[in-house]
């Protein structure tokens, strides 16, 4: 007899392995997983803040900023990237002027 397995994949790209439910696809834990809301909303900002890129610390604080925006859900992810490409060139920029005399 063959009992079906979760389809969930892991983060490692391992499968789950769990049985799945009678007629879904994943087991009781991803399944749930899947379809509960968040149990708290996200507060999104009224405005975004403006962020100034002019050292290696505003980079990277500049792509925390995005990433969790990203996560949380407030940032689309085409709105993204595009502020992770800026934030590429930025960097690109700053090392530019770092290496200058």
């Amino acid at each position: 007899m063959h009992i079906p397995t979760c389809q969930h994949i892991k983060a490692d790209g391992v499968a789950c392995g769990s049985p799945a439910l009678r007629g879904q696809p994943f087991c009781y834990f991803h399944n749930e997983w899947r379809t509960r809301s968040p149990r708290r909303p996200v507060p999104r900002p009224k405005h975004p803040p403006a962020i100034c890129v002019t050292t290696r610390h505003d980079i990277q604080h500049a792509l925390n900023h995005v990433l969790r925006g990203l996560l949380a859900g407030y940032i689309g992810p085409h709105r993204a990237a595009l502020a992770l490409n800026a934030i590429q060139l930025a960097s690109t920029n700053l090392g530019r002027d770092l290496i200058r005399p």
